[in-house]
This record gives structure tokens, sequence and C-alpha cells, in this order.
């Protein structure tokens, strides 16, 4: 006979969505090229740049593949803030180099993409990029078939706690330094930094026993750059916990 007991771990528990208003979100990027003044770590070379204004997500590949009934990524789950600052989700049937959108809902952030359906090939055959007006928001490099971004962005109705943070610079011997920032979604794009982490070939994870406080309407993100000359790469992720507000 089976033995039967309680499991008592809270956070398998916010996992399994058994915490009112709680849930848990895990954010990581790459960026293979990371130059001397600070990017964002996400699957492009440069630094995150916020829209001005809330907008209709235009998604387009650099594959004609990638559309439906082709062989490459047919369907992506568009995740972000939309134009009323909650949290939304939205899916976008691709149309290969062509422009494909979902004009339902408006998003001033988009903090992550899925691949929900593929072809043949199990996965987007090019590049996708997803802009808000003209600028480019998110982005799954050819294969990925999901964001490598390491940002996020926090509704009006919630409020982030973050538990830890991991960076990891490459084997390019190369110093790296790193920050975590934070700034408010419309306050005049005054950036607040909240962490600092120097790494050198290594792997350097920190846990935050109490947790760094991110209030709604927030966006954050780590960034990297090289203390030397040249390129170097890196991965970072942060696990954040995000209570809401019922009442908003």
């Amino acid at each position: 006979m089976p033995y039967l007991k309680y499991i008592n771990d809270e956070g398998l528990n916010i996992a399994r969505g058994l915490v009112r208003d709680t849930s848990h979100i895990n954010k990581f990027g790459y960026n293979e090229n990371i130059g001397t003044d600070y990017e964002t770590v996400w699957s492009l070379s440069s630094n995150l740049t916020y829209p001005s204004n809330a907008n209709t997500v235009v998604l387009t590949s650099s594959d004609v593949n990638d559309a439906a009934g082709n062989t490459g990524a047919r369907i992506v789950e568009v995740q972000g803030i939309d134009e009323n600052y909650f949290a939304n989700t939205v899916t976008v049937p691709l149309n290969g180099t062509g422009d494909a959108s979902n004009s339902a809902i408006k998003f001033w952030r988009v903090h992550r993409m899925i691949v929900k359906e593929a072809g043949s090939s199990e996965k987007n055959e090019g590049n996708i990029t997803a802009t808000i007006g003209t600028t480019t928001s998110s982005y799954i490099a050819a294969g990925d078939s999901q964001t490598l971004q390491c940002s996020f962005t926090t509704a009006k109705n919630q409020t982030g706690y973050i538990i830890d943070m991991m960076v990891n610079s490459g084997k390019e011997n190369k110093a790296g330094i790193f920050r975590l920032i934070q700034r408010h979604i419309n306050n005049g794009n005054v950036q607040q930094t909240k962490q600092v982490l120097e790494s050198y070939r290594n792997n350097i994870r920190v846990p935050f026993p109490v947790p760094l406080v991110v209030p709604p309407l927030h966006d954050i993100q780590i960034q990297g750059k090289n203390l030397n000359t040249g390129n170097f790469s890196a991965v970072a992720n942060f696990n954040i916990i995000l209570v809401e507000d019922p009442d908003v």
C-alpha cells in the first residue's frame, strides 16, 4: 500500500497553484556578445529599449518556414503587460517573413514569448522579432522556441519578491560586471541598481533570505558589461514570487 502524506513545501505549493493570489516566474537570459557598455542579458546583443506607448505586438520571422502549415514555428504565445497595466497573454499565428499580430490587446511590455505549435522541425527555424510600435521588445533566436530574456515587469495589481539571482560569465578570460536594475514604468526612466556582481569565468548565485521587493508597475532586468576589451558571453536569471492584490 502506498504511503500517503501531505506535501508541506511552500515553493512546491506555489508552483501547484495552492497558495492564494500567488505565483512564481523564473526569468533567464543569454547574451553571447556583451561589450564594454551595459547590455541586457537577452538574445540580442544590445540594451533592451522600452516602448513609450502601448500598441499591438507585431511578430516577424527571418524564415518563411515559420508560418501556418510549414515546418517551423506556427503559433507563438506572447506574455506581457497590456494597455490597462494588467498581465495578459495572446497567441499569434505566424506569417513567415511577413508581419503577424493579434490586435485584440495592446501591450506596454513583452517579457516572454513561447512557440506553442510547430511543424516537423519542432522549433522556430528563423529569428522571431516582436515589436511594439517601432521598438524591438522581445526576440526568440532560431531554434530556441522561447525567449532567453532576463527581464520582467510587474502589473499594477502585482508585487514581486525576488528570492535569488544568478550570473555566469563565459570562458573568454574576461571579467564582467552585472547589475540588477529596477525602474518605474513611467517615472522618467530613472534606473535604480539593486545588486551588483563581478564575475570572471564563473557562476555566482545570490540568495535573498529577505526577498527584494519589486512594487507594482516596475521594470526589472539583469544587465552585464565587459570590464576588458572585446566581448564575452553570459547567462543570468532571477526567481520572483508574484503576489496579486485582488482589490486592484
